[in-house]
């Protein structure tokens, strides 16, 4: 008597899809940090018009 013939064959895996939750903080982390950059130039430009030094920036 033989039990290797008995067992069923098991079916193909599906293939893993990737998540998109690793590029969507990615994104999130780089659009931070730009408006973090963003908010530092405009409050150095408002900074430099008020004291009258607007051409250091340029």
């Amino acid at each position: 008597m033989s039990f290797a013939a008995a067992r069923p064959a098991r079916p193909p895996r599906p293939k893993r899809r990737r998540g998109a939750l690793g590029p969507t903080i990615v994104i999130l982390v780089a659009a931070g940090i730009l408006l973090m950059l963003a908010a530092n130039l405009w409050t150095e430009v408002l900074w430099y018009r008020q004291v009258g030094f607007t051409e250091v920036l340029v």
